[in-house]
């Protein structure tokens, strides 16, 4: 497995993929009688009817469908991988899938209550915090990035002048992604007045913390969480509620559904395709509440 899990650090998977794939494995390899770290013979055991089992187990386990799909995610990848370095003649999992999962839409502000929580005063006590405070949220929202790009942001991925920036993706993948005004502006306030009174000149991060040292997802996470409860909005906002923001109302105000897939980076377009069904509910929430005869 060890192998399995560096060629994930390879491949650029994010910490977060590499832990949860981890932590599945584990769990796999000790319900079908295997050590922690299989050789050869011990992966001859494999067959279809120990992962048929496995994901029986899980389901009788009262797991929800995503937790069953991801699980089975990680085995089929590490058994694909087996397979191709000739540690498994054939693959016992292909035939396996996961239950369908009921996609739930995401949760969506309001533009006014995106924009609040944006423009929430940070309750950081030194002013070149409140600025990076403030260029963070600009950017959440006004790219439309996931918390992990926000914080993989070097000096060189930004180009202020012409408003875009580079971001790296799942995989390692790249990307332009515009900036619009009002991040461009936030964050050159903090490159100019807030960034020099944090830098020690170890890291070319753009966002660094009071130590400076590139900033956490989880202090972005805390700030987002602190600025929407000053704006009001108590429960269930993140980093990502505010990408979710970035696409909607992109597509509410006419939007192309293919450019809102290059800008958030999405492989498939039936992911982004998601935001649709949200712009329909909103669109029939107004009718409802407006239209006399709704």
């Amino acid at each position: 497995m060890s192998d399995f899990l560096q060629s994930l650090l390879a491949s650029g998977r994010s910490p977060h993929t590499r832990r949860a794939y981890t932590s599945d494995l584990r769990r796999f390899l000790t319900s079908v009688g295997l050590p922690p770290d299989p050789d050869g013979a011990a992966l001859a055991r494999l067959d279809r009817v120990r992962i048929h089992t496995y994901a029986a187990e899980l389901a009788r386990a009262g797991l929800a469908p995503a937790s069953i799909s991801r699980r089975l995610a990680a085995v089929r990848a590490f058994i694909r991988f087996c397979v191709a370095r000739g540690f498994l003649p054939s693959d016992p999992a292909a035939a396996i899938r996961g239950p369908k999962a009921h996609r739930r839409l995401p949760r969506v502000l309001r533009p006014d209550e995106a924009a609040a929580v944006v423009e929430a005063e940070s309750t950081a006590r030194r002013p070149w915090l409140r600025l990076r405070d403030r260029a963070i949220l600009e950017v959440l929202y006004g790219a439309g990035v996931r918390v992990e790009e926000l914080c993989r942001l070097d000096l060189g991925d930004v180009e202020l002048g012409v408003g875009q920036a580079v971001v790296t993706g799942k995989g390692g993948k790249t990307r332009l992604v515009p900036l619009g005004e009002c991040a461009v502006a936030a964050l050159d306030e903090y490159l100019r007045q807030g960034r020099p009174r944090l830098e020690t000149g170890a890291t070319p991060a753009i966002f660094l913390n009071a130590r400076g040292r590139r900033l956490s997802q989880r202090s972005v996470r805390a700030q987002v969480t602190r600025a929407a409860g000053a704006a009001g909005i108590r429960a269930g906002v993140h980093p990502h509620t505010l990408r979710h923001c970035f696409a909607t109302h992109l597509l509410e105000r006419g939007a192309d559904l293919r450019a809102v897939q290059e800008m958030l980076g999405h492989a498939r377009l039936s992911t982004t395709q998601l935001y649709t069904h949200l712009t329909r509910q909103r669109i029939k929430a107004v009718y409802d509440r407006a239209h006399p005869r709704a």
